[in-house]
């Protein structure tokens, strides 16, 4: 059985809403609409998020308003001189990309790119011997595993780039119904944001490892089109922003979950647990380190516990079918995927990335 869940359906469908003339005044020339949405982004208002539940579409009228100017007030900061060659204009490739090279924990990358280059059962196994034994076994029995995916350096990379996008003043909107600080990362999402080198980052994680390794963890409960779309955004916890996170599920097929706090910031408490499926008076505490990867089935039971000191930031993934959809209802042994169509189309065409993991 497949089913939909409708708020994420929804959330996703506002990414097509088109946006009337009237929303944005933009000027014939494309280049002078980019220069000027910058400083009209700048200065609009924002709502504040409140709601801890049921927050979806809080204000979805202003983001749907401004979806626009933001997405072009990104494409503007992307020209700004600290991205762009100051001459011409043009954006140095060199300065824009974040490789997976440059942030993967190497020995990961290197079993990765075996299986990518030679889909075997082995290839594959070796592959997944990094995300097992890292958390109790009762927690790999139904669907929880962990490893660790960015490297200290990797951290400060993208930390570097999120906390640019931060700084740049540019609103976002919340990141999901239940936290209300972070940021969606997203090219087509009103309030998103879409600053190309995230976006094409977390494309090319998403593609060259979560949708693979995803398929084969969880080979029971992922068919071809059931991880086709995703949804990332990061959260934050601290004292004076979002303490917790209540029971709940996701709405995916499989969810992953980075810890992206840099070495030295430390924090006290925020453990993520999960309620066993089968006895729901169990459950079990998982803390993760900076760097340290969750990935989980979506429809496990879990939340955060208070955060005690400090701040945790996390990097999550929902994969998903077309429109939302999520399957729940398992594939039989020989309708699963074979190991070949796991990777399918990631053993072909490797990315440059792979070259500086050699």
């Amino acid at each position: 059985m497949i089913w939909s869940r409708r708020e994420m359906a929804i959330l996703l469908a506002t990414a097509s809403i088109p946006i009337s003339a009237a929303s944005f005044d933009t000027p014939n020339d494309g280049q002078a609409q980019v220069k000027g949405a910058l400083s009209r982004a700048l200065s609009l208002t924002p709502p504040k998020p409140s709601a801890n539940l049921g927050g979806e579409f809080e204000h979805s009228e202003f983001w749907d308003e401004h979806g626009q100017l933001l997405r072009l007030a990104w494409e503007e900061l992307e020209r700004t001189t600290d991205y762009a060659d100051d001459e011409k204009g043009e954006a140095r490739s060199g300065d824009v990309r974040l490789d997976l090279g440059d942030v993967i924990d190497p020995a990961f990358a290197r079993a990765v790119l075996a299986a990518r280059a030679d889909p075997s059962a082995e290839n594959e196994d070796v592959v997944l011997s990094h995300w097992t034994g890292a958390v109790p076994s009762a927690l790999t029995d139904f669907g929880v595993f962990r490893t660790r995916l960015f490297t200290a350096d990797g951290l400060c990379l993208i930390r570097s780039h999120l906390d640019r996008a931060s700084a740049s003043g540019i609103p976002t909107r919340r990141p999901n119904g239940m936290n209300r600080h972070g940021v969606i990362i997203d090219k087509a999402v009103g309030g998103a944001v879409s600053l190309p080198v995230l976006t094409s980052f977390v494309e090319e994680l998403v593609d060259e490892i979560v949708r693979p390794v995803g398929r084969a963890l969880f080979p029971a409960d992922t068919g071809k089109e059931d991880d086709a779309e995703y949804f990332a955004f990061t959260i934050r916890y601290s004292s004076d922003e979002d303490v917790e996170l209540q029971e709940h599920r996701d709405a995916s097929v499989f969810t992953l979950n980075v810890n992206l706090n840099l070495p030295q910031e430390g924090y006290g408490g925020s453990a993520v647990y999960f309620i066993d499926p089968g006895d729901k008076s169990k459950r079990y505490n998982v803390d993760f380190e900076p760097g340290m990867a969750l990935l989980h089935r979506g429809a496990l039971r879990h939340a955060s516990l208070p955060i005690e000191e400090g701040g945790r930031q996390n990097l999550v993934i929902w994969l998903f079918g077309k429109g939302g959809d999520v399957r729940i209802s398992p594939y039989a042994n020989d309708e699963q995927m074979s190991v070949t169509e796991r990777w399918e189309g990631h053993a072909s065409s490797p990315s440059s990335w792979w070259k500086e993991t050699l």
